[in-house]
């Protein structure tokens, strides 16, 4: 009962991190591109 707890857990975790990442990704898109925008 209690592993398999654990890896929902750990399951849980690596969404978060990949949720994460991509946020951080779509942060540096949006920054690319108001900068594109401003050098036209």
């Amino acid at each position: 009962m209690a592993s398999g707890f654990y890896y929902d857990l750990r399951e849980v975790g690596i969404i978060t991190y990949f949720i994460l990442a991509f946020a951080i990704l779509l942060e540096f898109v949006a920054i690319r591109v108001k900068s594109n925008l401003k050098a036209v």
